[in-house]
């Protein structure tokens, strides 16, 4: 450590009661990195999954099957940079069905609300999507 840097952890020290990593650092520049580090692509991550929540809801919607009428989405989850997206949805107010056969019925329809995802998301490739379902 040069004598500078000594001095300047010196006066440091008599400021404050705990040094931490970040002490010394300007806010500014911390600010700055923290936006290089990928904010931005956070941000289009989820401006897809709310494409992609409303495309899936009204998707589900106009399709023929009751059960599947029944369902809404409760979240659209982010995969991992180029995983599937995770669908979450669960049956409307007092609708009894087996969580079962609602996996069966939406994996029996992934193509169709694929297809609807992409209609409705403008990009290369339409998401992959995954099911859950809560009660």
């Amino acid at each position: 450590m040069s004598p500078i840097d000594e001095h300047l952890l010196k006066q440091m020290r008599q400021l404050c009661a705990e040094l931490d990593p970040e002490d010394g650092i300007d806010p500014r520049r911390q600010r700055r990195k923290r936006e290089r580090l990928g904010s931005r692509s956070n941000h289009k991550q989820y401006q897809l999954c709310g494409a992609v929540f409303r495309a899936v809801s009204l998707a589900l919607e106009d399709s023929e099957s009751e059960v599947l009428r029944s369902l809404m989405v409760r979240d659209v989850l982010p995969g991992d940079r180029a995983g599937p997206m995770r669908v979450v949805v669960a049956p409307r107010g007092d609708w009894l069905a087996d969580a079962d056969e609602i996996l069966a019925l939406l994996r029996a329809n992934c193509g169709r609300l694929r297809e609807d995802v992409a209609r409705s998301v403008e990009r290369r490739y339409a998401p992959q999507l995954v099911f859950e379902v809560q009660p």
